[in-house]
């Protein structure tokens, strides 16, 4: 019979043990926090839900976290002064040149985003941008994505890429707890998250998250939520609101943790539908405790090189069963509207010299994008939408290749770039 992974309070664990008699085995600090993680057996942890009037609050289950995207990725390429859109069969009617990170609009200055999410790899544009160690770099090689779509490694990679892209001169701290399948234990998480804290970040972006399945599953995000906020008052935690996917009707709002809980800036997703009206994207979780939406579908970033495409000993490219990738992906779900919102709140930050908490109450007051707020439904209240940075707001035309390209790109639903920008 196979043991069970679960997480206690360190001054609950007496009492644990003692529903366990005594075989609570071997417990291990999970980060600062006062959690505590061990195996138990199978048989024990029976015990101890079946004896719930006892257990209570005391212990909870290492969850699996999982990030919070929809689907694969879009391949998307920049290939010399062209950028070629790969996805859904449809090329970028213009060339585009593309240019560097760092260019008139430079905000973000002196602000640290923490992404607790897959790891990185090192890529042109992000270089300069990012702080990770070692082991929190994915295990491949330099245009390692040896699995294809079956690996979502460039998960964090495109999160980084969407932070910089609102707050160019910020920077992101990655601390690598997914696995490159998306998903990993909640201990692993709340030690990356209490690891970033220490460190002095600004704010924690978290695009991953279970939904409330099985009991008191929220209890460690709780704790964990509470011991940063012991650690920085100030810090904001930014945490996906999750893809619709829960227990029940999934057509109905689904509790999604961390995003759920209090102290937790929850960010859905929004789309503008073909009337112009605002509303949610059809799978993304919505409910009352949902603070703000921004856009979150086929958005351009970062993303891993595909090594079936790199040219083998013969001088000939590995066949490809599947799309490739060269640095560059459309994605959509929940986990990449939170990135955007927590490099909006970086922007906000050095733009208006406000502090995080104060970023926070700019934009829940609808002032960085008036006037757009998602449509109220049955039971959720409307919520100001954040208006993104992205791609189509840096890129700069090329004119030889817009007179021979035809029409160019339309903007997206979110209109034309911000007027604001930095010397």
């Amino acid at each position: 019979m196979s043991d069970r992974r679960l997480l206690v309070l360190e001054r609950h664990l007496p009492h644990v043990q003692a529903l366990l008699d005594g075989a609570g085995g071997r417990w291990e600090p999970v980060g600062t926090s006062g959690l505590l993680a061990g195996l138990v057996p199978q048989d024990a942890y029976t015990r101890l839900r079946d004896g719930r009037a006892d257990w209570g609050p005391l212990v909870a289950a290492d969850r699996e976290l999982r990030a919070a995207f929809t689907g694969i990725p879009d391949p998307a390429t920049v290939q010399s002064t062209t950028m070629d859109y790969h996805g859904h069969g449809a090329p970028v009617p213009s060339a585009r040149r593309l240019p560097p990170r760092m260019g008139d609009r430079q905000l973000g200055e002196g602000v640290l985003v923490g992404v607790v999410d897959t790891g990185m790899r090192s890529h042109p544009w992000l270089d300069g941008g990012y702080l990770a160690s070692p082991r929190d770099f994915e295990p491949y090689d330099e245009h390692g994505l040896p699995n294809g779509v079956r690996d979502h490694a460039g998960h964090g990679m495109f999160l980084a890429g969407l932070v910089l892209q609102q707050a160019q001169a910020a920077g992101v701290w990655v601390e690598r707890a997914l696995e490159p399948v998306g998903s990993g234990l909640a201990s692993a998480v709340a030690t990356a998250a209490l690891t970033l804290a220490t460190r002095g970040i600004d704010v924690l972006n978290l695009s991953l998250g279970c939904f409330d399945n099985e009991p008191d599953s929220h209890l460690v995000m709780a704790h964990l939520v509470e011991q940063l906020h012991v650690i920085n008052p100030d810090l904001v935690v930014v945490a996906a609101a999750g893809n619709l996917g829960g227990p029940g009707d999934p057509t109905k709002p689904a509790s999604f943790w961390p995003a759920a809980l209090p102290g937790v800036l929850a960010v859905g997703s929004a789309q503008q539908d073909d009337d112009g009206q605002v509303r949610w994207a059809p799978w993304s979780n919505r409910g009352p405790w949902i603070d703000l939406a921004a856009p979150g579908t086929d958005l351009l970033s970062t993303y891993l090189y595909d090594q079936r495409a790199i040219p083998n000993r013969d001088g000939a490219a590995a066949v490809a069963t599947g799309p490739l990738y060269r640095g560059w992906a459309r994605w959509s779900g929940t986990s990449l509207s939170a990135a955007i919102v927590s490099g909006q709140i970086a922007a906000a930050m050095d733009e208006k010299a406000l502090s995080a908490p104060q970023a926070v109450t700019f934009l829940r007051a609808g002032q960085q994008w008036p006037g757009y707020a998602t449509e109220p439904e049955a039971g959720v209240p409307a919520v100001p939408v954040v208006r993104p940075v992205d791609w189509y707001d840096v890129l700069v035309d090329d004119p030889a290749a817009a007179a021979t390209a035809g029409a160019r790109l339309p903007r997206p639903w979110w209109g034309e770039p911000p007027t604001s920008r930095r010397p």
